[in-house]
């Protein structure tokens, strides 16, 4: 895990993603710091698919944790700003994908779940098993929570509910990535090049 230190004006001034390639033209990068290695309490080296920020904690989820001498596990967090990451309790070995917030809660979407945790716990709830893998979420402001995953539905949970319904099914085709900035303005992208803007 490798977190960037702004050490100048406090901005990140992006010159862009070419190709897929690292930049390296550092004035193209991040400007005014570098980037460190977050200490990890445990030797996990399994996949990490998701990152989230809830300030001073970073939550990382993942692939499970399969290293013979340790506790599997497939999210962990800090305690705080540039403290290790412990692995925490979700009560499934299930891949994760994708973790976002609503409210004071963080969810983590996977392999067929949907899991919750409360601000400060150190553990996380299972609140849904859909029968496919998720490989997005997103909340905008408003509280009602969105995710989308292999079979191209769009699943919600409305403020008050921690559970997760499907709406409709938008596309034949996986969808893996959601962006709102409300529930009247959302994009999806997807397989095949799909890119799908929700029209009020």
């Amino acid at each position: 895990i490798i977190h960037h230190q702004d050490t100048g004006a406090g901005h990140c001034g992006f010159g862009g993603w070419r190709d897929g390639r690292a930049l390296t033209d550092r004035s193209a990068a991040m400007q005014g710091g570098a980037f460190e290695r977050v200490p990890f309490s445990s030797a996990w080296r399994d996949p990490l698919h998701a990152v989230l920020i809830l300030d001073p904690e970073v939550c990382v989820a993942g692939e499970a944790n399969t290293q013979a001498n340790l506790n599997a596990t497939n999210a962990a967090c800090s305690r705080g700003p540039l403290t290790p990451l412990n692995g925490e309790d979700t009560g499934t070995t299930s891949t994760l994908y994708s973790l976002f917030r609503s409210g004071d809660d963080v969810y983590a979407a996977g392999d067929q779940l949907l899991l919750r945790r409360a601000r400060g716990d150190r553990s996380w709830t299972l609140v849904g098993r859909p029968p496919e893998v998720l490989y997005a979420g997103a909340t905008p402001p408003g509280g009602v929570s969105l995710a989308v995953g292999q079979s191209g539905t769009l699943w919600r949970r409305s403020p008050g509910n921690s559970s997760f319904t499907p709406v409709t099914q938008i596309t034949g085709t996986a969808l893996y990535g959601i962006a709102a900035l409300s529930s009247q303005d959302v994009v999806l992208v997807g397989d095949r090049g799909t890119i799908l803007r929700y029209i009020p």
